[in-house]
């Protein structure tokens, strides 16, 4: 399967505004979108907009979800074991019916070592 591969990164706002906007042209066009949260709770304002969407599917967000500088060490502990997990998961059924994949502040994520194993994305 052939690609593009799109990085927002920076300090301040848009990175989200930009992937999610993406998203949304690539679910107005009929094709399906997976999304997956990082570091952000089930409860984002954004999340209940896209759970009404056809064609998105959102993943699970970690429950006890915060920022890197807030969590405590046993915090990251058992974050990075979910993250790990739960990535693994995704790696496995992404390939299978979703013409994108969203990865949001997964580069905060990689930054703070949340996590364990090395991944091979499958597109």
């Amino acid at each position: 399967m052939a690609g593009m591969i799109q990085i927002y990164c920076g300090d301040g706002k848009g990175k989200t505004t930009a992937a999610i906007e993406q998203a949304l042209r690539c679910a107005g066009s009929g094709k399906n979108v997976l999304i997956m949260q990082l570091m952000k709770p089930e409860d984002s304002s954004e999340r209940m907009m896209l759970r009404q969407c056809d064609n998105i599917t959102l993943w699970d967000a970690f429950p006890d979800a915060k920022f890197s500088f807030q969590m405590t060490t046993r915090e990251r502990q058992k974050a990075a074991l979910w993250y790990t997990d739960q990535f693994r998961k995704m790696t496995e059924i992404v390939q299978h019916g979703y013409q994108m994949l969203v990865l949001d502040e997964l580069t905060s994520c990689v930054t703070c070592a949340l996590f364990r194993h090395r991944f091979r994305f499958p597109f």
